[in-house]
């Protein structure tokens, strides 16, 4: 049992020393002018304004999804009929290809 323990506590050591080294040297090493500190922050900042428009893509999908399942319940005939001709065939040419 105290083996065990020594080793988890050494593991633990040696596991936040390697973090505490990464850490450091993304401070201290340069490329291209910056830290790489600093160009993990720049590719953090990049991916945090692409998160509003793609949260607004999902949710939209899901309503969409949505009134696809409603019209799919309540799609009677009449409404069946109001399309088209000419839209059914542009229909199944997006969804056949």
């Amino acid at each position: 049992m105290f083996a065990s323990l020594v080793k988890f506590v050494g593991t633990s050591l040696k596991w936040t020393f390697i973090v505490l080294l990464v850490l450091v040297a993304g401070h201290l090493v340069y490329w291209r002018g910056e830290s790489v500190s600093d160009h993990v922050k720049g590719a953090l900042e990049v991916a945090e304004g692409l998160k509003r428009p793609a949260t607004a893509l999902v949710t939209r999908a899901g309503q969409l999804g949505q009134e696809l399942k409603i019209g799919a319940v309540d799609g009677t005939q009449e409404k069946i009929e109001k399309i088209s001709a000419e839209e059914r065939t542009r229909l199944r040419k997006v969804f056949h290809n």
